[in-house]
């Protein structure tokens, strides 16, 4: 959920304030906002495989705002790495 907003604020579709609320909230839940150190780019290749994916391109859970989201593959690559860079431990 995290990752997602974080994508999400880099792609302009929720702002930066929402992103922090999000993260707050996880937080105060006690929810991780770190991943296993593993490389985006890994992360990334792994995606390819997800049920998910099709036609080999990743499609990505965004926000639009705080409880409205939507399904796209338009989110360029270095936004996706970016997103996730953000999260590695």
């Amino acid at each position: 959920m995290a990752m997602a907003m974080e994508l999400s604020t880099r792609l302009g579709l929720a702002t930066t304030a929402e992103g922090e609320r999000v993260r707050a909230l996880l937080t105060r839940a006690g929810l991780p906002l770190t991943a296993a150190e593993v490389s985006p780019d890994a992360m990334l290749e792994a995606m390819t495989l997800d049920k998910k994916a099709k036609d080999g391109r990743i499609r990505f859970v965004v926000c639009n705002g705080i409880g409205r989201v939507s399904i796209t593959a338009e989110a360029p690559r270095e936004a996706a790495l970016s997103a996730m860079a953000a999260f590695i431990a």
